[in-house]
């Protein structure tokens, strides 16, 4: 069955990726399908301007600086494909946040199958798991480099 974004509210997307094996509910204030797979993704559609969106939003460690935050989003942003990274941080903990987002826009008369709808959560989650890649491309690098002079300099 195909359907038109106005047809995709939160009930039919939920029911959507039910039937997919994966675990989907409404949030309690059913405005989002949230999917718990890996990681729990939100999906919703706007209307008005024909986008199915994803979004997943993670923790980074306690110690992140916003500096490297705004490193690894603008890595991110230039590496992964199709998707938007941005961070957030909260102003109440001392944790950032990484916010992956991707917009699937339908054209004015455009139809989705549910199969489509599967497999672009599944594209989602392979480039937020690719998402680590650069991550220890770019952190992990420094700290063994640390660790190495400190253990040289200790003997």
């Amino acid at each position: 069955m195909e359907f038109k974004s106005h047809q995709l509210s939160p009930a039919n997307l939920v029911s959507i990726f039910n039937s997919a094996f994966i675990d989907a509910q409404l949030t309690d204030d059913d405005l989002f399908c949230l999917l718990k797979d890996k990681r729990d993704v939100f999906i919703w559609v706007e209307k008005e301007r024909n986008l199915i969106n994803y979004f997943c939003q993670l923790a980074l460690p306690q110690d992140f600086k916003e500096s490297d935050a705004r490193l690894l989003v603008n890595t991110y942003n230039s590496k992964l494909p199709l998707i938007k990274t941005y961070y957030q941080s909260n102003k109440n903990k001392s944790n950032i946040n990484i916010i992956f987002r991707y917009e699937y826009a339908l054209l004015e008369h455009d139809t989705v199958n549910p199969k489509t709808l599967v497999r672009l959560h599944r594209i989602f989650q392979e480039i937020i798991d690719n998402s680590g890649i650069v991550y220890r491309e770019l952190f992990v690098k420094h700290d063994i480099w640390s660790i190495s002079k400190k253990l040289l300099f200790m003997k």
